[in-house]
């Protein structure tokens, strides 16, 4: 627009986009006249700043043009030769006019192609710039996909030597428990200062004997080989009929204890049945009911749509009757409107006629007096 001498302001740029038509005209005409004066310029064949421009050929050019193009092939006994020569200014404005049109395509093709060059290296610049940006997001976002990677695996960890930790925690918590239970049975070895050991210990310190021979007369086996040991077993054992005896009540205590178990076993079958009996009777009674109130809200629900039926026929009939009743009286009224009409216009015809008849006869009134005179 600096170019041209354009004045573009603004407002002016709001007025042409709300649609003012005196401004877009106006704005054509500076851009009209701007292009007029570097047509004028560069036909002129003036050298601006940015470059060197058009130069028109000069006439010895032109003469030549015209000597090669017209002269020279229709010979000098051409009778055409005096025309072509008057035509010669003619010729000369139109082969400058052709060449200042070739010299004008010439410098548009130029043009186009520094404009396509340019947008072509606009284009190559903006599309590296966009790669450029785009790995450079991709490089934040390989970034941060790290970084939350790392946060995300040292939280992990954390949480993995907490739990160690915890672990470590209970294992120590039930081993101290278990050293604590072994120290106090005396279950150590050589510990004889606390627990059950220290116990006994005090215990063979009084004279008591705690050990498992406790109560019997001879507290050890004195016995060289392996068959005199089972000798002296033989011998502590008990009597033949001490032993049947001691059978004998072990048997009754045992068939006491399945008599018991089965008398046992028969009141438990016997409590099953009965629940389960019960609870079979409580769930027909619960079926049952469940039937009755199915069927109670069946027919409640049958009821009500009677009734909504019902209901509306005896609407429908009510406002049947009341349409017909209305229809009736409409009418009615309509007869007696009509006949109290007629009565009224025959009253009203018969006074007219009434009132006719006297205004005769009181004309024939008036003009017998008249005819009597003049007979």
């Amino acid at each position: 627009a600096a170019n041209l001498g354009i004045q573009l302001k603004d407002e002016h740029i709001a007025e042409i986009i709300a649609g003012d038509r005196g401004t877009s005209l106006r704005l054509l005409f500076q851009i009209r006249k701007g292009l007029k004066g570097i047509t004028t310029a560069s036909a002129q064949g003036s050298e601006g700043p940015h470059g060197e421009g058009l130069k028109r050929e000069g006439r010895a050019s032109l003469s030549n043009h015209f000597f090669q193009t017209r002269i020279q092939p229709s010979g000098h006994n051409n009778k055409r030769l005096a025309q072509e020569v008057h035509a010669k200014p003619f010729v000369d404005r139109y082969a400058s006019h052709m060449q200042h049109r070739a010299n004008m395509q010439a410098r548009d093709v130029e043009d186009a192609r520094n404009c396509s060059s340019s947008l072509a290296t606009a284009s190559c610049k903006n599309m590296q710039e966009s790669k450029r940006g785009k790995k450079l997001a991709e490089r934040k976002h390989n970034d941060r996909w790290a970084r939350n990677i790392e946060t995300r695996i040292d939280s992990m960890q954390k949480d993995l030597n907490q739990e160690k930790q915890f672990v470590k925690q209970k294992h120590q918590r039930v081993e101290n428990i278990r050293q604590r239970h072994r120290s106090e049975c005396g279950y150590l070895k050589g510990c004889d200062t606390d627990g059950i050991g220290w116990f006994e210990m005090n215990l063979q310190h009084l004279g008591i004997d705690a050990s498992e021979h406790a109560g019997t007369l001879e507290s050890n086996l004195h016995a060289s080989t392996a068959k005199e040991f089972y000798q002296e077993l033989e011998k502590k054992l008990p009597a033949d009929a001490h032993m049947q005896v001691e059978t004998k009540k072990s048997m009754q205590k045992i068939k006491k204890t399945k008599q018991g178990n089965d008398a046992g076993q028969r009141e438990r079958e016997q409590r099953q049945r009965r629940a389960q009996v019960e609870q079979e009777n409580t769930q027909a009674r619960m079926d049952e009911q469940k039937c009755e109130d199915e069927l109670l809200s069946r027919l409640l629900t049958d009821a009500q749509k009677y009734r909504c039926e019902a209901m509306a026929y005896a609407q429908r009939q009510r406002f049947k009757v009341a349409a017909h009743a209305e229809r009736v009286a409409r009418q009615e009224m309509q007869k007696g409107t009509s006949a109290s009409l007629k009565e009224h216009m025959a009253i009203t015809r018969h006074k007219q006629c009434q009132v006719e008849c006297n205004d005769g006869s009181r004309q024939v009134v008036a003009c017998a007096p008249k005819n009597l005179a003049s007979g």
